[in-house]
């Protein structure tokens, strides 16, 4: 990406060397002059119109004599509108490095923030887990569930699989796993949507409800093990991937003699042995109202468990960057990593990822209005996805409008 530099850093940069401005911008050249005090050798600019003329009585040539310069003793400040196609130029033509000889004027930093979170083009996988069917009220939308891909820079989205989807795990090469919540049904599939394997867990709410809420993958691939969270008993099931079946249960409590969804376990990590789990309820009366949600990491060699954080409220989608955890902190629209808000997000944030030079969070359509009325003036009702900078503390949404729940994001 393309890197700025502020007053002072410019000032470090082109000391003892001859400057350059690239652009004949009224606006932009006096707001330069103001901050930077150096001595301007001349201007270059592409408009054949301003050629041999003089701006405040600097000459103004064509950008070709940049050629026979010796950039030792020169730095460009690009000051023109079309700073990001002089970039081009410079790197591609006359093969100059960004700061190192040129850099666009510090009184544009923030038009070039906006222009690269808002050109952005990235490819983003997210699970949606709606039914299409309005039979089921509060969790149905004319899109429907399925993974669903969507570009950062025209804000397009189009779904390459049916059904209600959550969690999504890279598996290897361009095969990615997830699973589907009330099947209890674990799908390996690629890009184009064509499914590649599938493992039935059959998992039952009782003898006599089919129903299955699975919704929670982890994947340790050199063993070829799957851990799936079961939110209605608490629960996370070991699955082998060779044969296909659930080779152990990881009861994530003890708490109560029979298992259900006390906690409500949801989403799951893995690294080094340890599987961290985020649930709605440490004590285990989520269904009583009292949200103390957290992380909670399992010792798998030892069985030993950690609290990792406490009294969050119905949190999702855990992952590591750096070695720091993160968590959203959904209901309160956080994003935490290692106990503290990156970001604050006026909706109901779940799903996460990240890449070199922007995290990825996914946005319901919020039951919780008034839990989030007390926080914000003003609540975001949308689904949608956030790219969002953690340095700048910025941020951009694409709207998704015919689907009311995202789960899990992917960078691919």
């Amino acid at each position: 990406m393309t890197i700025t530099l502020n007053i002072n850093q410019l000032n470090k940069f082109t000391r003892g060397k001859k400057i350059i401005f690239f652009g004949r911008s009224d606006d932009l050249i006096t707001k330069t002059k103001k901050i930077f005090k150096k001595k301007i050798s001349f201007i270059v600019d592409n408009n054949k119109n301003l050629l041999n003329q003089k701006y405040i009585n600097l000459s103004i040539y064509n950008p070709k004599i940049l050629s026979n310069l010796d950039f030792s003793k020169y730095y460009i400040i690009i000051t023109a509108t079309n700073c990001l196609g002089i970039v081009s130029f410079l790197e591609n033509k006359l093969k100059l490095k960004n700061i190192k000889n040129f850099c666009i004027s510090p009184v544009m930093n923030d038009w070039v923030k906006l222009c690269l979170i808002k050109n952005y083009d990235k490819n983003i996988m997210f699970s949606c887990n709606d039914f299409k069917n309005p039979n089921y009220g509060l969790r149905h939308s004319s899109g429907g569930g399925g993974i669903y891909i969507i570009n950062t820079k025209n804000n397009n989205y189009f779904k390459i699989l049916k059904g209600q989807f959550r969690c999504i795990r890279h598996y290897k090469k361009e095969i990615y796993v997830s699973i589907e919540q009330f099947k209890g049904t674990i799908i390996f599939f690629n890009l184009k949507g064509k499914i590649l394997k599938e493992i039935s867990l059959k998992i039952y709410k009782s003898k006599n409800n089919l129903s299955a809420n699975t919704v929670g993958l982890a994947i340790d691939r050199k063993k070829e093990l799957l851990y799936v969270s079961d939110s209605y008993m608490d629960q996370i099931y070991v699955v082998s991937i060779k044969s296909k079946k659930i080779i152990k249960r990881i009861q994530f409590s003890t708490k109560y003699k029979q298992a259900n969804s006390y906690h409500h376990i949801n989403d799951l990590y893995l690294v080094n042995n340890k599987l961290y789990v985020s649930y709605f309820s440490k004590s285990g009366r989520w269904k009583k109202n009292i949200f103390d949600g957290g992380i909670t990491s399992i010792n798998l060699l030892s069985g030993k468990k950690k609290v990792i954080i406490n009294n969050l409220i119905k949190p999702h989608s855990i992952k590591f960057f750096d070695n720091k955890y993160l968590i959203c902190n959904s209901v309160k629209g956080e994003l935490i990593m290692n106990g503290k808000v990156l970001g604050d997000f006026p909706g109901f944030l779940r799903g996460l990822d990240y890449d070199d030079n922007y995290f990825f969070l996914g946005q319901s359509e919020t039951l919780y209005m008034s839990g989030l009325k007390f926080k914000y003036k003003n609540t975001m009702n949308n689904a949608g996805i956030y790219l969002f900078d953690i340095k700048t503390k910025s941020s951009r949404f694409l709207a998704t409008p015919s689907i009311m729940n995202i789960h899990d994001i992917k960078v691919i």
